[in-house]
């Protein structure tokens, strides 16, 4: 696969449009495509920050003036234009490689929908990554079981030094989408034994998986992921969870999309296709949006593994007076994959339908969709704004 180029630069350091004096020693890369609001609502809140970074986006080329409208928004940011759209992945190449050869000696990788929660955020990161051989995450607002044990991490403010760059290297920009930060996060994690996770926090969206786009790029690259190091097992695992999903909305919706994606992702990590395979796959199942008010039934029975995002639930059944019972099923991230699914399996085996609907609440352990079979799913994402988003497949 060819390396990602870049199409137009924009660094007001090397313009002198900003003195050397004021180029900061930390450096935070952030890739977009098509995101220009949300890209300038973080660019915003960084400039909050306590210790603010030299701030480096990554436009895939957008097709959206996300580029020309942030120099124009911001005259003391880097921006970077590729080429094409390199996902994820190629954005984070590509401003690391060039946070790295300008000479930055801390580099922190970030989404560019994962927003601070503390303005001393970026301030804490650097403290800590200064006693610490291995880089350095804070936790997501909306999960909190993270430890140093973990092997792998999103791309959500993992801060990093030149040394790691040195002993690991630069982001691997074949992935595209998925995993790309699960991939570099566990070269780090074999190379010095821990990922130091520290007492601060951000918000991140949270998504069920009724997306075909980011459902293909986890089969394919979880699947490529499992051959490279080796865990076959696990590997077998994940795809019979993905397996049962893409079966289980298949069948309910009567739609062998999912079904045919599964298979192409399992292809395609087999013979090492990469990078921006877009337009290879199949338009996205229909939602519809929905007010929770309007939703049929009252009995409802909730499924999540967030503790946080069912007290939101609650609170917002509360607030808006609604006549309804729910009953939740937390599944403990803590617990086996095993004991969930045998809790799942008991779920869809009682003989009579004692609920209306179901909900799943925020992100979910695949195997759970297999609880469509016999019960309206509803789905409940949350936002950047940390609102509750309601929909349903509308087909």
């Amino acid at each position: 696969m060819e390396e990602p180029k870049i199409k137009e630069i924009f660094d007001p350091y090397e313009l002198n449009e900003l003195s050397n004096k004021e180029k900061k020693e930390v450096a935070i890369v952030i890739p977009t495509y098509n995101q220009y609001k949300e890209t300038k609502k973080l660019i915003s809140l960084l400039k909050k920050q306590t210790l603010m970074p030299s701030i480096i986006v990554v436009d895939n080329n957008s097709d959206d003036n996300t580029f020309e409208k942030l120099k124009k928004d911001f005259s003391d940011i880097i921006l970077i234009k590729a080429k094409d759209n390199y996902g994820s992945s190629g954005g984070q190449y590509l401003g690391q490689k060039y946070a790295y050869e300008k000479g930055y000696k801390y580099i922190i990788l970030s989404d560019n929908d994962a927003y601070p929660v503390d303005n001393d955020l970026i301030e804490y990161l650097i403290n800590e990554k200064k006693k610490y051989k291995s880089a350095v995450v804070p936790k997501n607002k909306y999960y909190l079981y993270m430890s140093d044990l973990t092997h792998s991490y999103q791309f959500h403010y993992l801060t990093i030094d030149r040394n790691i760059i040195q002993n690991v290297g630069f982001v691997d920009y074949k992935w595209f989408l998925k995993l790309d930060d699960f991939d570099y996060t566990y070269r780090i994690f074999k190379k010095f034994g821990y990922i130091k996770i520290i007492n601060k926090y951000y918000i991140h969206p949270l998504k069920t998986f009724t997306n075909i786009l980011p459902f293909y790029y986890f089969v394919k690259n979880g699947t490529y992921f499992g051959l490279k190091n080796k865990k076959i097992l696990t590997n077998i695992i994940d795809n019979f969870q993905w397996l049962i999903y893409a079966l289980s909305i298949s069948i309910r919706y009567k739609n062998l999309k999912f079904i045919r994606t599964f298979f192409k992702g399992l292809l395609h990590a087999c013979i090492g296709r990469f990078g921006n395979l877009n337009k290879e796959l199949p338009k996205n199942l229909p939602v519809g949006y929905l007010n929770i008010t309007k939703v049929n039934g009252k009995k409802i029975l909730v499924i999540s593994q967030n503790k946080l995002l069912i007290e939101n639930l609650k609170d917002h059944i509360n607030k808006t007076k609604l006549n309804m019972k729910c009953d939740i099923y937390f599944l403990d991230v803590k617990q086996s994959k095993l004991s969930k699914v045998k809790r799942i399996i008991r779920l869809l085996l009682k003989n009579n339908k004692y609920y209306d609907n179901i909900i799943f609440l925020g992100e979910m352990f695949p195997f759970y969709f297999i609880l469509i079979l016999k019960y309206d799913p509803i789905f409940v994402d949350i936002n950047e704004n940390e609102n509750l988003i309601f929909y349903k497949i509308d087909l």
